[in-house]
């Protein structure tokens, strides 16, 4: 990635205080409260937290308890173009994949205004002495009991770590092999959105169900077909009010209350952006089984980082 200027000086921010579409879920948000536990953690770093804390001790839509510590942050804010940002949600299982996976974003990616890395609390530490990039913003979000579902709840709430136009997410296992602009993710102000039928896709019943689901309407197309996967700032709010509307819950608590791989995340952006907002976005149909990999190569980090996996993406680096 190329940087613009750097604000050298640590800054500490809370994430999602002064979001506006959300006092009405969170009308009582409590005060902001030191952390002995995590302060500590972060102090041996020069860092100071501050973590804000819902009193009902419930999954909110705003975190519970949330802790931002910013890096370095190297934001344009002068810039009249449209702002884009990376956001990554990782832990400390995902380090050797997230360091393959920013050593690309460094080379291929240009025009993005901030890499923002979000990883639980009980995984900081780790990060932190991983020795993170010095143009990547790191941000701290409460741990969960099951992170598969936990990441998608974080993933959910971008526009809480990011006050960008657009949101683009990587994974920590997708490795860029190619120069990314975000003009190749968004035409005319539109996100463009990749998707696939599922008449196509025979053995994705799954996450059929899982998105027709939570629509509570058939669903014809798979969205996860082609990342990084952008969305406009705007949709986490409306996906929020969606799922407080239809299902009576905030979106984390319907998320957490569900099987273990029982939610879909950018299934369920993308088939709401399709059936609820199809003129404000740019939608690409893939007519094939296979997933587009033209912008990054899509790993399965769950299966942990192989000497095949390093050798492969070691290549991708390598390449001019």
């Amino acid at each position: 990635m190329k940087p613009g200027p750097k604000d050298k000086k640590v800054a500490m921010l809370i994430a999602g205080e002064e979001l506006d579409e959300l006092k009405r879920f969170t009308p009582d948000m409590g005060e902001a409260f030191p952390d002995n536990k995590i302060a500590s953690l972060l102090g041996q770093h020069s860092l100071k937290s501050r973590l804000t804390k819902h009193p009902s001790n419930k999954v909110q839509d705003a975190p519970d308890i949330h802790c931002s510590c910013v890096l370095p942050i190297c934001f344009n804010r002068g810039a009249p173009m449209t702002s884009v940002d990376i956001f990554i949600r990782t832990y400390y299982k995902d380090l050797g994949w997230l360091s393959y996976c920013l050593k690309a974003i460094e080379k291929h990616a240009h025009g993005f205004r901030d890499v923002i890395v979000v990883t639980p609390a009980s995984s900081a530490a780790r990060l932190v002495w991983s020795g993170l990039r010095p143009s990547v913003t790191m941000r701290i979000c409460e741990d969960f009991a099951d992170d598969y579902l936990g990441q998608q709840v974080s993933k959910l709430r971008a526009d809480l770590y990011s006050d960008a136009d657009f949101i683009c997410h990587l994974d920590s296992d997708c490795i860029l092999r190619r120069p990314v602009t975000p003009a190749d993710l968004i035409i005319e102000g539109k996100a463009i959105i990749a998707m696939t039928a599922y008449d196509m896709l025979p053995n994705d019943t799954g996450w059929r169900r899982l998105s027709e689901q939570f629509l509570r309407r058939p669903v014809a197309f798979d969205f996860m077909r082609r990342p990084p996967f952008v969305y406009p700032r705007w949709l986490y709010g409306a996906i929020r009010e969606y799922a407080f509307r239809v299902h009576g819950t905030h979106l984390a608590e319907h998320i957490l209350a569900q099987p273990p791989h029982g939610f879909s995340e950018f299934n369920a952006m993308g088939a709401l952006a399709h059936y609820h907002y199809y003129d404000r976005f740019n939608w690409l149909r893939l007519e094939r089984r296979e997933r587009d990999e033209t912008h990054c190569r899509w790993f399965w980090s769950w299966g942990g980082l192989s000497t095949a996996d390093a050798q492969e993406i070691e290549a991708i680096l390598a390449a001019e």
